[in-house]
């Protein structure tokens, strides 16, 4: 048995490690419940009504629904598919995933998900995840020679870390699991210089890229670059030559980053490439500092609850006692703390190195994003603690003090602020978490924790107690006080996945382009789990042609979502292809004529307190649509103007509550007012029946007082049930008799009841792709930008093409590529550019060149020939088409450099058309065109990465003896 427990020892401790966290798991695991936090998009997502009985609201960060969960989901069919997904056709326009590091298209996770890409799967391989960096936290502590008491402690407390735990799913997850291994191939390399040894710490740090977010990435390699450098030179080189190892430290650090880059390229060339061709609102933000005692109040004590960066009370005395240890474990303890100090530096700046951070390109790394690895290279110092007390005790008095008196701040700081009532809102190192104080059941649980560990201090040294139970000790208590706070990280109510809701089931049988109206609705990113396809997007990085083509249809556009709010709805949404949209309120064209069966203005004037007034309500009802429009004016003295907000509530003759709208300002800015044709808009939901009586109210909130205006009275004339915080405004019947159909651009083909909401079809929306006969030549991307926002074009008959300089060629330059130009025009397809550009029309009685005419707008549909649409893969689109005559097609899809386009097996360039999609010029005749995304970018990464692996190798193999000149082995 002896023998047997020595030979297994280490998988046994490993073993060991792994069964802490299952058991810490085990709850959400066999009970049911989910480790993950996707039910938080039950909250966000208002089609997901039914789940929002949440007993206990967590605080979470919007990316994990709208970038993570939907995003594995989505990758990991692809791979289940055999299909390496380039490109996300669910979002927006389209959008490149293999540019968008934060996608983690190639991690580890994403492909073994294939397997099985369910929320069952999702659940577990977060466990996974943490089981993973534990088993490299121990082998890391192995390496460095540390008992495997220890390493079994650093194993545990720094990937049970309640803020690493938070931010298990977000993009931080798959990255920060990795750093241990990150650190283990460095320092491997740094004791062991040979190249396959270096050429493994540069396949780690490309993993690291592979796995996701740049940023979190950056801070991990340069961590694991500073213990390479000091580790080289202070613990595995010697004193009379530290000159020369500190110089082949650095050439080997150099080796390792430019095979690293290689490895890595066929990602970070797409990622230059997506940074060229986007606007990412990261690298326009100002860096926030955090306070220089941020790290050691969060070590001390968990000031923001289950978010802090808290591992264990006793990790403190613990890193101390490292200070105390000797020989080669000092050696190694010295070296780590450079680093450290360093990457405290990056995470809570001090003058003047704050000023020198933001001269370089570190000033567009958060400071939280250097907490993982701050949190992993503390836990490595006090596992060297936790060596020297199993090595020796305390064994001096002066020594003990000093650990009495560490244990005493610890414990008494943060009571000591509470006392003093001192504000610590400036002490989070993460803008998002508001610090609470002092934490009265962690903190008791800490004090007894410290009470413990000093008796056994006590103990060890005055009645000898075998310093091995002390080390024991420490590991165990301090386990205690952060898995105190960790266990309430899991979630803990209720059980969710992405069920397919009626209005989900509505657009994948229709396989059309989508959009809401409001953010609560079909959240952005979250429709790709189910393979639809909307205009909404939810990214850091969105492309500047699909930003620029919103902005031109006065949507609503901001640095990290953007989606269509409120009416009116530009024409130029056809040509993208919206052909649904879902909305809680009315959808009205920007151009649309209103003709009211019914009307009404209430001229009275209304009172609400002393500072506001409702002067006029023109209201007016459609039946055949069931919609009400109007316009409220309002007065106030007040001094805020944005005091004041306003809902719209539909009533029935009780009073009771049928529908009400989302708040909105009673007074605008100017060119926000510019934006609105009506400031009241409401809808009748379908559960009023013909012959019934309602009446449209309105309620104001009060923001100051936060809560609606209560002081008034209901005409009994207009409700039966007397309400205090309505005022009615007008009261109809809905009529009995046939109501005409109406033929607006917009028609309700679906009504949902939970939430009350409606799917409007866009009835004068582009086909996915289509044939003009006509093109209009723009000489750059502004140029066709302007001309796309002017609005006098006719686009069922004409496109906007960028044209180069010979006016028959893609334009050149207008959009960034790494490795690639647009293909240019062969001669054919010149002479059919230009019997396009040259084609004459009739404009007002005259013939023009279309290069140069105002073509009118016109609510005629797209008229046949058509195009017809199929979508093989993510990757790929094909686009059957017939026409008797010359066209040009369009397909409604972003424009993007990596696309290729074939007609009829014949490669031809594809043009921008429109500002913002993808066209290519067709002779008369049937076609069969097939677009396919082949970024060079990708593939030329590929290829260097494939042939730096094969140059590796046939060195090691064939030239190692050559390679010792240069400092390698």
């Amino acid at each position: 048995m002896g023998n047997f427990l020595r030979r297994y020892s280490e998988f046994l401790s490993i073993g060991l490690v792994l069964l802490v966290i299952f058991i810490f798991f085990a709850k959400p695991i066999l009970g049911g419940l989910p480790v993950s936090k996707l039910f938080l998009l039950s909250h966000r997502d208002l089609l997901f009504s039914q789940f929002q009985n949440l007993s206990q609201y967590i605080r979470s960060d919007a990316s994990l629904y709208l970038l993570a969960a939907p995003n594995f989901f989505t990758v990991a069919q692809c791979w289940r598919e055999g299909i390496i997904p380039l490109w996300n056709p669910y979002v927006g326009m389209g959008f490149p995933e293999v540019g968008d590091l934060q996608s983690c298209i190639f991690s580890p996770w994403r492909m073994l998900a294939a397997l099985n890409p369910t929320v069952a799967y999702y659940n577990l391989q977060l466990f996974f995840q943490i089981g993973f960096a534990s088993i490299g936290a121990y082998l890391l502590c192995r390496f460095l020679g540390l008992h495997k008491l220890s390493s079994i402690f650093v194993a545990l407390i720094f990937p049970l870390s309640p803020y690493l735990l938070r931010y298990l799913e977000l993009l931080g997850g798959p990255i920060y699991t990795m750093y241990p291994w990150l650190f283990l191939a460095f320092l491997n390399a740094a004791k062991r210089p040979t190249l396959m040894y270096m050429t493994f710490a540069a396949a780690t740090t490309a993993l690291l890229i592979f796995t996701g977010h740049t940023l979190l990435a950056l801070a991990g390699i340069m961590a694991a670059s500073l213990l390479f450098l000091s580790f080289s030179v202070f613990v595995y080189g010697n004193a009379e030559t530290r000159k020369t190892d500190s110089l082949k430290a650095i050439w080997r650090l150099g080796i390792i980053g430019v095979f690293a880059f290689i490895l890595a390229s066929p990602v970070l060339f797409p990622f230059v490439e997506l940074m060229k061709n986007t606007y990412c609102y990261k690298f326009n933000m100002v860096r926030t500092c955090s306070p220089w005692a941020t790290c050691f109040y969060m070590l001390t004590h968990p000031g923001v609850g289950e978010w802090s960066a808290f591992i264990g009370v006793l990790a403190i005395p613990l890193f101390v006692c490292g200070l105390f240890s000797r020989d080669e474990k000092r050696k190694m303890f010295l070296a780590i703390c450079p680093a450290l100090i360093c990457i405290y530096l990056m995470m809570a700046p001090i003058p003047p190195f704050a000023n020198l951070i933001d001269l370089t390109p570190l000033r567009m790394i958060p400071s939280a994003y250097f907490s993982y690895v701050f949190l992993l290279l503390f836990a490595l110092c006090a596992g060297i603690g936790v060596e020297y007390l199993m090595d020796s005790g305390i064994d001096s008095r002066k020594r003990l003090k000093i650990i009495f008196s560490v244990l005493a701040v610890v414990i008494f700081l943060p009571l000591l602020i509470k006392i003093l009532n001192l504000d610590l809102t400036g002490l989070t190192f993460d803008e998002q978490l508001v610090v609470k104080g002092l934490h009265s059941k962690f903190w008791v649980v800490d004090l007894i924790v410290c009470s413990l560990f000093s008796v056994a201090l006590a103990l060890q040294h005055f009645k000898k107690l075998d310093a091995r139970v002390l080390a024991c000790a420490a590991v165990v208590l301090c386990l205690i006080s952060e898995l105190n706070v960790s266990r309430l990280s899991l979630p803990v109510t209720p059980k969710f996945d992405f069920i397919e809701t009626e209005a989900h089931r509505f657009f994948q049988e229709k396989q059309e382009r989508v959009s809401p109206q409001g953010f609560d609705l079909l959240a952005a990113n979250s429709n790709a789990v189910y393979g639809i396809r909307s205009l909404a997007l939810h990214n850091p990085m969105l492309p500047k042609r699909y930003i620029n083509f919103i902005a031109a249809a006065h949507a609503h556009i901001d640095d990290f979502n953007i989606l269509i709010v409120n009416s009116p709805v530009s024409r130029l949404f056809d040509i993208a292809s919206l052909k649904y949209i879902i909305a809680f309120t009315n959808v009205l064209s920007d151009d649309e004529s209103w003709k009211p069966e019914y009307t009404a203005m209430n001229s009275e004037r209304h009172a609400f307190g002393n500072d506001l007034i409702l002067e006029r309500a023109d209201l007016l009802f459609n039946p055949g649509k069931r919609e009400i429009v109007g316009k409220l004016f309002w007065k106030s003295n007040a001094a805020d103007k944005e005091r004041y907000n306003f809902l719209v509530d539909v009533l029935d003759e009780n009073g009771a509550s049928l529908w009400y709208s989302g708040l909105q300002p009673c007074f605008m800015s100017f060119e926000e007012a510019k934006k609105y044709r009506f400031n009241l808009d409401a809808f009748l939901p379908k559960n009023i029946l013909p012959g019934q009586r309602f009446t449209v109210a309105v309620k104001v909130f009060d923001n100051r007082k936060a809560g609606f205006i209560t002081n008034l009275k209901a005409k009994s004339t207009e409700l039966r049930g007397q309400r205090s915080d309505v005022l009615p405004l007008v009261s109809w019947t809905l009529p009995t008799g046939r109501t005409e159909k109406s033929n607006d651009r917009f028609r309700v083909v679906k009504e949902l009841q939970s939430p009350n909401a409606r799917i409007y079809e866009n009835n004068s929306a582009f086909p996915q792709a289509y044939l003009v006969p006509n093109v209009i030549a723009a000489t750059s991307s502004k140029d066709s930008e302007n001309k796309l926002a002017k609005g006098d074009i006719d686009f069922a008959d004409t496109a906007i093409v960028e044209l180069d300089k010979d006016m028959v060629s893609p334009l050149r330059g207008a959009d960034y590529q790494l490795f690639a130009q647009p293909l240019r025009a062969s001669q054919s397809t010149k002479s059919l550019m230009e019997k396009l550009l040259e084609r004459k029309v009739k404009v007002s009685g005259r013939e023009r060149s279309a290069k140069s005419v105002k073509l009118h707008k016109s609510n005629q549909r797209v008229s046949q020939p058509v195009a017809t649409v199929s979508r093989p893969n993510v990757n790929k689109v094909e686009v059957s088409s017939d026409s008797a005559d010359a066209s040009f097609l369009v397909l409604s899809d972003l424009y993007y450099p990596g696309w290729t386009a074939k007609v009829d097996g014949v490669q031809v360039p594809i043009y921008c058309a429109n500002h913002a999609f993808r066209g290519v010029p067709l002779e008369p005749g049937k076609h069969e065109v097939v677009f396919v995304f082949e970024p060079a970018s990708f593939w030329t990464g590929a290829k260097l990465a494939l042939a730096l692996l094969i140059i590796v190798l046939f060195t090691w193999l064939f030239a190692r003896k050559n390679l010792t000149s240069f400092g390698i082995e």
